[in-house]
């Protein structure tokens, strides 16, 4: 069976850049990019000093 959608996926990486260029590769189209720093942010990866990219954000594929 194959994978029609997914939702709400987070994934915690070093370099957004190359995350991008990956899934771009796979098809992805970027619809936006919104960071959100600070302790919220610290606190969602468990990573001081993270940046989390969020609110409207991701990767979309075309038919």
């Amino acid at each position: 069976m194959a994978i029609k959608r997914t939702d709400n996926v987070g994934i915690v990486l070093a370099d957004i850049d190359t995350a991008i260029e990956f899934f771009s590769e796979l098809g992805r189209e970027i619809e936006g990019r919104a960071p959100t720093e600070g302790d919220w942010a610290d606190d969602v990866t468990g990573l001081p000093t993270a940046c989390v990219f969020s609110g409207g954000s991701g990767l979309r594929r075309h038919f």
